[in-house]
């Protein structure tokens, strides 16, 4: 049976119960170009926050989590020191790219 947690608009059922301690962190922060192909290619999470003012955010140099275990310890953790707050992990599982024309002069 899923543990159940409750939001104050929302119940939400996981299958899982992950604790900080008991899952071991291993991470990435995205600082370029290069570092989002290569969590993107190897399917990464990053985490996220989520409020009714302002929708999804995530930090301009996100951390990616190796695992989903991972970054759901991340989200616990976040929403442990941010009480009403929630945080969402996602996978990153696909990058489109068109780059920038450049123009040439001679």
């Amino acid at each position: 049976m899923p543990i159940q947690y409750r939001n104050p608009k929302f119940w939400f059922a996981y299958e899982e119960k992950v604790t900080i301690k008991e899952t071991k962190m291993n991470y990435t922060k995205i600082y370029s170009q290069n570092d989002l192909i290569k969590n993107t290619r190897e399917g990464n999470f990053i985490v996220g926050s989520f409020t009714d003012q302002g929708g999804f955010s995530f930090a301009p140099n996100a951390v990616a989590q190796t695992t989903a275990a991972a970054a759901r310890a991340e989200c616990k953790r976040l929403a442990a020191q941010n009480p009403g707050k929630n945080f969402v992990f996602v996978q990153l599982k696909g990058l489109e790219f068109v780059p920038a024309s450049q123009s040439l002069s001679l």
